[in-house]
């Protein structure tokens, strides 16, 4: 689960998407710096905030080890990110420690 605020500073209401992102910096198997994990639209009225939390599957940050036929989450420090679109340059960010973890790929036994 990963949660933000969200301030319309400006003076009327309005709608936005927050994303959110998550990468393994330094991981070993070659995979994008980060990838879109969850998102919500939020309305906001002038001046208000609100928090935002979305659910982060583990098995969402998995990637196919087609040696071993099976899903795998490489263990380590994950970089959550939130932000209000891709290139966002103030997004707020942390960090999820996650152990290793392993599924079968569907249609196998």
């Amino acid at each position: 689960r990963a949660s933000t605020t969200v301030r319309n500073s400006g003076a009327r209401g309005g709608a936005c998407v927050v994303q959110f992102y998550a990468g393994l910096p330094g991981g070993r198997i070659e995979r994008a710096v980060r990838r879109l994990v969850g998102f919500e639209k939020v309305n906001l009225e002038a001046g208000s905030a609100t928090t935002v939390t979305v659910e982060i599957p583990l098995r969402r940050l998995a990637a196919l080890d087609e040696a071993a036929d099976d899903w795998w989450l490489e263990p380590g420090p994950w970089r959550i990110e939130a932000s209000l679109h891709a290139g966002d340059e103030s997004s707020a960010a942390g960090f999820v420690d996650v152990a290793e973890h392993r599924w079968p790929r569907r249609g196998r036994h």
